[in-house]
Formats: structure tokens, sequence, C-alpha cells
């Protein structure tokens, strides 16, 4: 316990002494020093100058530190120090005031006769009539001048009062001011990179992630430039209470642009709804400072303006650790680069309101983080491009595949749909609207092989095959999908035979179902009649076409796969009058041939002239019966040996 009080006793000695050093020594090897130790004097309202300034000691009080941070305030302060010469090869000593911004700065130097001269600057006077024009506030002392006499400073801001000064050489003082251009420009030409890098990029591909992310970078090194003084030396040198205001207009356009940027590029509308309304928040405080900057003073907005950067570094972060925890890979990088930024924010803010002690770090922390973050977000925002075009890839990939199926789908769809089925289907009607559906009147054709069996011919189901497209493409003739008319339906196929319709539910090209059906019948035959030159058959080989008129009904299927089918008594009589071929040739003299055979109520519904052409007999009279239509009465057929005897005929 005795050690520890001794140890104090000895610290509070230690610092009493130090600061009872009241003056500087410049010896011959001086080069650069903070200034320190020196008095400071507050004046709570400003009232006093130079001539009202008391010259006690008493009213003087050590400063603490050599580096100061008063946080904002209205005050205004004044600053002593003395210089004691203790060389002969020094004459002059530059003055170096570090923080760009203060409003007004007085030095109060003596000279030759004994007299005070005053030399006044600061950013709120335009940049020329600085005594020596750089970006820090450099005043020149003559050591012969100020020897052994005390210099009084007063610092006036309405930004932040940071006091930070040093004494420095002619030489040490352009080193430090090429280093300091040399690593100010080298962040500059960093960022301006990064713009035209990224603004071509998106005039390019015109990602507006890319715009957004354009907006921060430039307003943000704006923002950068304001603060340590550039925007007024390089960009509006006349114009130094713009070059003030345009501080928190820039950390305005600054929260926007990156709220905007973090919005696209995390996608948090869609993935982090919550916090996606927290950036809208940004981006409205940021209009919000931007417009209040044309009313407040500079003094009563920049502490709102330190304070959004917090806000919006701390929500765009959060939003990237929960897009990150959702498997987001971009995120990752996107939280290096807020951390980088995030903790020279921090740094910057803090050094800003007195929190810590200006150093090399503090004090250029924001550009570092800066200069991590742009870089770390580009990388982001080329692995989310490159990713989204990945994705673009495989989902083109993916669509080409389905379209290919979906091609391939509609190719067989073809064979078994109408065109205007897959019209209607491709409009995202049901299948089942496609066709009439329902009890209607046809006459329906029911064709048949004679004796298929007993074909002895190589290639005889190819041939057929090659029969039946062609029977397709004759019932295809005249299709109109608006009407819904065409020669014929084919109403099902059946190996050798099929049955097909005309009337319904296609509508038949004229004014005659049994007219257009008989006619359907002869061209079929025709075709079929044909089929005889191809094949290598030791005898011919015949067909037989049964026509009947009678009621049939359409329907889609209800359960299972749908399908549209066709049944009633018109179809049942029409395959009933194509098997009487058999009986006919057994009771009739007959040569082989073609044969088609009528229903009566077909055969009535002809002109006079095709009825003529027609065999007709009693079916009592031969003893036959139609099965299933036990009122017939008449035997209606013609047969048809050769295809110019059908044709003549015709």
């Amino acid at each position: 316990m005795f050690k520890i009080i001794l140890t104090f006793i000895v610290l509070i000695a230690f610092h009493q002494e130090t600061h009872a050093q009241s003056h500087l020594t410049i010896s011959d090897n001086f080069g650069e020093m903070t200034l320190f130790p020196f008095d400071i004097l507050t004046d709570s309202d400003g009232h006093l100058n130079f001539r009202s300034l008391p010259k006690d000691s008493a009213a003087w009080k050590p400063a603490a530190s050599p580096t100061l941070n008063l946080g904002y305030t209205s005050a205004s302060y004044w600053f002593r120090f003395t210089l004691s010469k203790r060389t002969t090869s020094l004459q002059r000593l530059f003055l170096v005031v570090s923080y760009p911004l203060h409003d007004r700065i007085e030095v109060h130097r003596p000279n030759q006769q004994g007299a005070y001269q005053e030399v006044v600057t600061g950013d709120n006077f335009p940049f020329f009539e600085r005594p020596i024009k750089v970006t820090r506030f450099v005043f020149d002392l003559d050591l012969d001048e100020v020897n052994g006499q005390p210099v009084y400073i007063n610092i006036r801001s309405g930004s932040s009062m940071r006091i930070d000064m040093r004494l420095s050489t002619t030489e040490r003082l352009l080193e430090r001011n090429q280093l300091e251009t040399a690593a100010f420009f080298l962040f500059y030409g960093t960022m301006s990179a990064m713009i035209l890098y990224n603004l071509l990029l998106y005039i390019s591909i015109r990602e507006r992630t890319y715009i957004y992310y354009v907006l921060y970078i430039l307003s943000h090194t704006l923002f950068q430039m304001g603060l340590n003084g550039h925007l007024l030396q390089f960009v509006m040198p006349d114009f130094p209470n713009l070059a003030s205001a345009m501080i928190p207009i820039l950390v305005g356009t600054t929260s926007i642009g990156v709220s905007l940027f973090t919005q696209s590029f995390l996608e948090s509308r869609t993935f982090t709804p919550r916090l996606h309304r927290a950036l809208q928040l940004c981006v409205l405080l940021g209009c919000l400072l931007i417009a209040l900057s044309a009313f407040l003073p500079y003094s009563r907005i920049i502490p709102l303006a330190n304070i959004l950067p917090f806000y919006f570094s701390i929500v765009c972060f959060i939003s990237g650790m929960i897009r990150y925890r959702q498997g987001y890979r971009p995120a990752s990088i996107y939280c290096l680069a807020f951390f980088a930024f995030f903790m020279g924010v921090i740094l910057a803010s803090a050094l800003t309101f007195g929190f810590v002690p200006n150093t090399m770090i503090t004090e250029y922390g924001a550009q570092m983080g800066s200069t991590l973050e742009v870089i770390m977000l580009s990388i982001a925002l080329a692995s989310k491009i490159n990713g989204e075009r990945k994705s673009r890839y495989e989902a083109q990939k993916n669509a080409l595949a389905l379209a290919l199926e979906k091609q391939h789908s509609y190719e067989q769809m073809e064979r078994l749909l109408y065109p205007h089925q897959l019209d209607m289907i491709q409009k995202g009607l049901p299948i089942e609207t496609t066709m009439p559906a329902g009890l209607d009147i046809a006459c329906v054709l029911s064709f048949d092989v004679m004796d298929s069996s007993k074909v002895k011919s190589e290639g005889f189901s190819e041939i057929m095959e090659e029969f039946l497209a062609d029977c397709r493409e004759l019932m295809m003739r005249g299709y109109d999908g608006n009407t819904l008319t065409s020669a014929g339906y084919m109403i099902k196929e059946m190996g050798d035979g099929f049955l097909c319709s005309v009337g319904f539910p296609l509508k038949q090209l004229g004014s005659s179902k049994a007219e257009c059906a008989v006619e359907l019948a002869r061209q079929i035959i025709d075709r079929f009649t044909r089929l005889n030159e191809k094949l290598d058959a030791p005898s011919p080989v015949y067909c037989c076409i049964g026509v009947a008129m009678g009621q049939v009904k359409t329907y889609f299927s209800k359960s299972g796969s749908v399908k549209y089918d066709m049944w009633g008594r018109g179809i049942i009589l029409a395959t009933r009058y194509e098997s009487l071929r058999k009986e006919i040739l057994q009771k009739l003299p007959l040569e082989p041939g073609n044969m088609l055979i009528l229903q009566e109520d077909v055969y009535y519904s002809l002109p006079a002239h095709v009825r003529a052409q027609f065999q007709v007999h009693s079916l009592d009279g031969l003893g036959l019966q139609v099965r299933d239509h036990p009122e017939a009465t008449t035997l209606v057929f013609l047969q048809i040996p050769a295809v110019t005897t059908f044709l003549e005929a015709s």
C-alpha cells in the first residue's frame, strides 16, 4: 500500500513539473515536433480579442495533452506558447494547425519592434487568402522575433474543436506535405478508378446496383475531400461557405447511395423485409439532412451529419450478416468491407467527439477503411454479378432444355391434336374446351381391308401406314380451326381399318353430309386402289367402306388421362354395313373389287346422278338383314374393280 501511495505522489510531482515548463527550446538538431506544452484559455461567450486578452498567468491553464478534442462548442479558445532559441542554424519555423475545418484562426506573433502582428485565416476565407497555400493552416515564425516572447492563437470553429498543432522546419514541412498529398491522392485515385470502372460496367450491363454504388463512392469521396480540406482547395477555392455547406449534404447523399446499394445488392426487400425498412429510413434521413442543410447553420447541422454514418453503417453491417447467415455468399465479402468502413467511421467519429486521441490511425482511419471497403465491395459486386450470370446461364440452359422438351411435346401433340387445339392450350384453355362435346348427326365411314390376313406381300404394313397418312391428309382438306370445318374427322385407327366421320364434330365442307361423305369415301378408295401398284402380292388387294348416318356423341374422358372419344348409333351402323360385303359376294355373282356400301338414308340423300351409279337390291329378296338395323329394306352398294372404272364413274 505504501508503494502505491509513493508511486502516485511521484506521478503527481512529474505531472506538475512537466506543466511548469512554459516554453519550448529550439536547438540545432530540431526538425519537427508536436506543439507542447502550451497554455489554454476558454472564452465561453467569444467576446475576447487580443487587446482584451488577460496576459497574467492566473487566467491561463496548462494544456493536459499535446492534442485536444473539445467536441462541438460555440466557445472561442486561446492558446499561448513561448519559444526559446538555442540554435544558430535555424532562422525560421512554421506553425501548423492540422485540422482543416476551423472557421477562423488568428495568430498573434511578435515582431522586431516588440509589437504583435496578426495573421487571420480559416476555412471561412477564400483559399487564395491563406498566408501559405496548403491544405493545413501554416504560419511563418521568425525565431529571432518570437524568441522568448509568447505567441497567441485564437481558434473558432463551427465544426469539432480539434486541436493538433506542431512546429516544423521548411524541409520537414515539405516532406510531410508531399507525403500527405501523395497519400490522399492515392486514395482519391483509387476512388476515381472505382467510380469510372463501375460506371462503365453499369453502361455495359445496365445493372442498377452499379449506379447506386457509383453514387455512394462519388458522394463518399467528395465527403472525404471536404473533411480533408481538399474540396475548398481544389474544387471551390473561391466559395468557402459553399464548401463547408457541402459536407452535411454529401453525408446525406452518401447515406442515400449506400442504402440504395445495400437494398439492391442484398435484395433486402425480399430476404430481410424489416431491415429493408431500416435501409429505407437511411434514405429518408439522408434526404432530410440535405433539406435541413439549406436552413440550419453549419454548426447546428454538422453534429447530426456525424451521427448518421453510425446509423447506416450498423444497419448495413447487420443486413449483410443476416444475408450471410441465409447462405448468400457475396454477403461475406460485403460484411468484411463494411467492417473495415465501420471501424474507420468509428475512429473518425470518436476523434470528432473527443473520445480518442488524435493519431495517424485515428485521423486517416476513415480513408484507410474506405479504401479497403471500396475494393472489397467491388469484389463482392463482381461476385454477385458472376453468380447472377451463372444463375441466368443455368436458368437459360434449363429453359432451353425445357423449351426443347416442350417443342418435342408439341411435335408429339401435333400428331394427336388439331392445330386449333394446340393454340387454345397454349393460351391457357383446358383441353376439354378445344373440341365440341355432345350429341349430333354425322355420316360415319367404316373402312376395312378385305381378307387382310391373307395378304402375302413384304412391306404391306409400311404401305398401309403410308395409306393411313394419306387418308388423314384427305380428311384435313379444307380444315379451318376458327370455324371447325374439315373434309372429315378420324375417329379411330384399327390396324388395317379405321372409322371417320363427316359433319360432326367438324363441320362438312359442303351443304350435304351424305354427299361429302360419299365423295370422301371415293377418294379413300382411289388412294387404296393405287396402293396395289406398290404391292408385289400375287393377286390384288381390295377394301370396303360402309357409310351410315346416325346420331353420335363426343365427350372427354373424366378419369385417367384425358381422351376425346366418339360413340353412337352412326358408328355401329357404319360397321354393320361394311360387314355385309362377305354376304353380298356370296349372294351375287360379282367380280372381286373395292366396294362401297351405303345405308339407304345416305343413298336417298344423294343427288340423282350419283344414286344412278349404285346397285340397289331388296334385302328380303337376297335373304339378308342388317344387324342392329332391322328396319332397313334396301341394299345399296357400288363395286369398283379398278381405279379407272371408279374415276370414270365419278
